[in-house]
């Protein structure tokens, strides 16, 4: 019994314990369960919420979905236009290539047209001269006609008078042939016959002679030049008051009975021309006589070639007018490239280039040797051996090629002959350019950008210099 009881009041206490753990089990139950409403209850907020945005969410997607459709719409039409944009622009470059071909033909034409157009003012230019030479020519054959003319009449009178002094000696030779007079008296009849015939034609030949130098006029400047070329001897000219005006001859040195065409003013100078002023040559290579200033100075002919004195003629030109030359060769010009090229590949000539500052000063530069190749050669400058007391100015552009403002031939990235107005053999751009435009003194007083003057560096040591005056001229190396 007592075991009985101990083993329930063990069991009751057990009972107890297990009680208490259970009540234990059951708070931590109860605070579990609280916390899992408190979860339940968030879980619901948040599945609550959860459909909210799934609704929005759902919302949004039927929203895209409607503007993807529109973008599909948009992008179909995007695709339409792109390939409408891809025909227009092929289109285009079909157009395009049609244009450049176009142009290219246009450009071929143009440049065609202008080299036909610097053909035909080469044309005109060589047409005006041969048109000049041709008037002179026209004269001098006119003057030479005339004077076949009154040849040919005095000829057909000394033949009438040759004939009827034939006929009076037959007959006076008959009768004495006739008449058995002696032979000696026939003789002395015959020498005096022969006397009187010799003496008339003397007599007549003196006064055609005498006529012939009477009928040559002065009457205007054009005749000037052939005068000096072809003259000799005395000639009698009459001035505005028909008072006869007696030339004398040339020197001693000058006595030939042929004088042969002068090829540049040198020539003239030993033919005894020794007054400066305008006459014709004709350098090797050329086929007709050209205008050129001679200048008469230290027993030498100089032939100028380029002169800078008033500014009135413009030396902004061309390649055409640089070729055949421009200007007045009393004033400013420029004798032309071609010319030049002519005249100093017929012998050797030295530059002589003088110069005149505005405060009146006055300075040169010579050089031993100066050439000029071909137009095809691009006009290139050969010279050497500077002497003077103007600096060298020169040599610097030694070799190089003359450019003008429709062609240029130097090294600059620019045109230098179109930035400083003028046509020249230019480097880089220049040390020396002598067709600039026609300033005064330091021109960039004046707010000059380009020192486009008329300039020789080394007689100033600046480029914004200009001269008052300037002549280039040529004369033979040797006689």
């Amino acid at each position: 019994m007592e075991g009985g009881v101990r083993n329930i009041k063990g069991d009751a206490h057990k009972l107890k314990q297990n009680h208490r753990e259970m009540k234990k089990g059951l708070e931590k139950f109860k605070k579990k369960f609280e916390t899992t409403e408190r979860l339940a209850s968030s879980l619901k907020n948040a599945l609550s919420d959860l459909r909210s945005e799934w609704i929005q969410i759902k919302r949004e997607v039927q929203d895209s979905r409607s503007e993807s459709m529109q973008l599909k719409y948009g992008q179909n039409d995007i695709i339409s236009e792109a390939a409408s944009l891809n025909t227009r622009i092929e289109s285009t470059e079909q157009d395009s290539k049609t244009l450049k071909d176009t142009q290219n033909e246009l450009n071929t034409n143009i440049n065609a047209l202008k080299r036909k157009v610097e053909e035909i003012k080469g044309d005109n230019v060589i047409l005006k001269n041969s048109q000049s030479n041709t008037r002179y020519e026209h004269e001098e054959i006119k003057k030479k006609l005339a004077q076949m003319d009154s040849d040919s009449t005095a000829m057909l009178h000394d033949v009438r008078y040759l004939k009827e002094v034939t006929n009076k000696l037959k007959r006076q030779f008959l009768t004495i042939v006739e008449s058995g007079k002696n032979t000696s008296t026939s003789q002395i009849t015959i020498e005096n016959l022969l006397k009187k015939i010799g003496t008339y034609q003397f007599e007549k030949d003196s006064n055609d002679l005498n006529e012939q130098n009477e009928k040559i006029d002065i009457g205007s400047d054009d005749d000037v030049p052939m005068l000096n070329i072809l003259g000799g001897g005395k000639v009698r000219l009459r001035n505005p008051k028909n008072e006869h005006v007696e030339i004398k001859e040339p020197p001693e040195r000058n006595q030939q009975k042929t004088r042969a065409i002068p090829k540049d003013c040198h020539d003239l100078y030993k033919n005894g021309f020794e007054v400066s002023g305008v006459y014709r040559i004709m350098p090797k290579g050329t086929a007709m006589l050209d205008d050129v200033y001679c200048q008469y100075v230290n027993n030498t002919g100089w032939t100028v070639i380029q002169r800078r004195v008033d500014g009135v003629t413009s030396f902004n030109n061309g390649w055409i007018e640089y070729k055949y030359g421009f200007g007045n060769l009393y004033s400013d010009f420029w004798l032309g490239n071609e010319k030049l090229h002519h005249l100093t590949n017929q012998r050797d000539y030295t530059l002589r280039v003088d110069m005149w500052d505005w405060e009146g000063n006055q300075a040169y530069a010579e050089y031993h040797t100066m050439k000029i190749s071909s137009e095809k050669e691009k006009y290139t400058l050969n010279v050497t051996g500077y002497s003077g007391n103007a600096g060298d100015s020169l040599t610097f552009h030694e070799g190089m090629a003359f450019s003008t403002q429709d062609y240029d031939n130097d090294r600059h990235v620019k045109n230098c002959a179109a930035d400083n107005k003028g046509g020249w053999w230019f480097h880089s751009c220049f040390s020396s350019h002598l067709n600039g435009v026609y300033q005064k003194r330091w021109y960039s007083e004046n707010g000059r950008s380009f020192a486009d003057g008329i300039v020789w560096y080394t007689l100033k040591h600046d480029e914004f210099y200009s001269l008052k005056k300037v002549e280039m001229k040529l004369r033979p190396n040797s006689n």
